[in-house]
């Protein structure tokens, strides 16, 4: 489980619920309500006489790669919730005042981009609805993994809070790293994955997700580490009806933007979606969703 998250600034009423919500939290003996959670939180901002937005949010666990996500929000832009990798969107948040509250079942890849109405307003030239749609170009393209201070002006003067975070989370069934140009350690890799599409799907897909994944890491290994041997990550995930592979590199891709040849054309030929982004400092991350007619998903 990854979970990353960052602020360019924090001002002072964020600071308050930080502190307000570290106490309350310490103080609890059971798994907290959201909605009992936000009376209280905005409870004690009226108290202290603190004018102040907020967005609150709960993430459990339900099973391995299940959480129950629950959101709300008072005077706060709506987070983008974002599904798979292909810039899906679902309903983040509902107004506390409207006595309800926003739940999903979310399996990965999903992304929470929580971002101040200061942010949006000038990633948007002014605007906070063009700032949201620049903000899900910005997380669902090729560059999304961008560190924030090189996507941001970090030394611009602010008019306005400006915040930024990021939760995401994935996890994996299978996860491989090996050295491709070691001897014997591709061949036990492609073994090791062959052995495991084999006990979800007939012989036929099989083949076809396995070639797949094969292109992916000969293109790493050819293009990504072109220079010299480097070493490649594969992880595997069985998404029940649709199985997801990713192959991570560190290597020098060269040129800023990214041409895609015969490897990415036969790998889109097989597969129901296939995304890439840049890593940084450098790399590739390419990932395949392959999904499958019931009669061919071994029960």
């Amino acid at each position: 489980m990854e979970w990353v998250a960052e602020s360019r600034t924090v001002v002072a009423p964020a600071r308050f619920v930080e502190g307000w919500l570290g106490g309350w939290a310490l103080a609890l003996s059971t798994s907290p309500r959201l909605e009992s959670a936000a009376q209280a939180l905005q409870d004690g901002l009226t108290r202290a006489g603190v004018d102040a937005g907020w967005f609150l949010a709960l993430i459990a666990r339900v099973d391995r790669f299940t959480v129950e996500y629950t959101g709300l929000s008072h005077s706060f832009p709506d987070p983008l919730l974002m599904l798979d990798d292909v810039g899906v969107t679902y309903e983040s948040a509902a107004p506390a005042s409207e006595g309800r509250s926003i739940r999903h079942l979310l399996r990965p890849p999903w992304k929470l981009v929580i971002a101040s109405d200061g942010l949006l307003e000038r990633l948007g030239g002014g605007s906070e609805s063009r700032g949201r749609a620049s903000l899900l170009r910005w997380h669902s393209g090729t560059t999304r993994d961008e560190p924030l201070d090189a996507r941001l002006d970090v030394d611009t003067n602010q008019v306005d809070d400006e915040t930024i975070m990021v939760v995401e989370w994935d996890d994996w069934d299978l996860e491989l790293a090996f050295n491709p140009s070691a001897k014997g350690e591709r061949a036990r890799v492609d073994a090791q994955v062959r052995r495991w599409l084999d006990v979800r799907l007939e012989a036929r897909a099989a083949d076809t997700y396995d070639n797949a994944i094969v292109e992916a890491l000969d293109n790493s290994e050819t293009h990504g580490y072109a220079s010299g041997p480097g070493r490649l990550v594969l992880r595997l995930r069985d998404e029940g009806g649709r199985i997801r592979a990713q192959v991570r590199d560190a290597g020098t891709w060269t040129g800023a933007r990214i041409i895609e040849g015969h490897g990415f054309r036969a790998m889109r030929a097989v597969c129901t979606h296939v995304d890439l982004c840049r890593v940084y400092p450098h790399g590739m991350c390419v990932s395949l969703v392959f999904e499958t007619p019931n009669s061919e998903i071994q029960t």
